[in-house]
């Protein structure tokens, strides 16, 4: 029986990712002295019927997330009047194998289509260094990253981000 619900599990993660057909396009964001924005590249990742995920630099740990339906849940910080979301992200290999895991909350606007890592956060040391290991894995093409949270009014969220091409 356990071997059964192995095989079924490893069946439908197969029909996910082939159901997300995703694309990754880049273009540069305008610097602006006055706001204090550097300007540079940005890479983003969409999948029509999910959302996407977009990342600034390839060495670092900071991304952004969407959705195309309905919202995040969000939880609300009354002490700093701040929006989060709750998150689980996985490295996987090419042949669907987790290999590193990150799961915490990141910051979210009041919308809630919107979410990203909040660099002033508590992140731990162990934490940042899992999400720069997936970012150089999707840049590299030595795997893929899923993305799992929450939505109200719509299925979970649940964005697989293929290697970079």
């Amino acid at each position: 029986m356990k071997k059964l619900l192995t095989i079924v599990l490893l069946l439908l993660s197969g029909l996910t990712v082939g159901a997300q057909e995703g694309k990754w396009s880049t273009g540069m964001i305008k610097g602006d002295e006055l706001k204090g924005y550097t300007g540079g590249p940005y890479y983003r990742y969409d999948v029509e019927s999910m959302g996407s995920f977009v990342l600034w630099d390839w060495n670092d740990w900071a991304f952004k997330i969407s959705t195309n339906k309905g919202t995040f849940d969000l939880w609300y910080y009354q002490s700093t009047g701040t929006y989060f979301i709750n998150v689980m992200m996985g490295l996987y290999t090419m042949d669907g194998k987790l290999t590193d895991k990150f799961e915490n909350e990141i910051a979210a606007d009041h919308t809630g289509r919107v979410a990203w890592i909040n660099k002033k956060g508590l992140y731990s040391w162990s934490e940042t260094k899992h999400l720069k290991k997936m970012m150089r894995a999707l840049k590299s093409g030595n795997g893929y990253v899923r993305i799992v949270c929450a939505r109200k009014g719509a299925p979970e969220f649940d964005l697989l981000v293929m290697p970079y091409k």
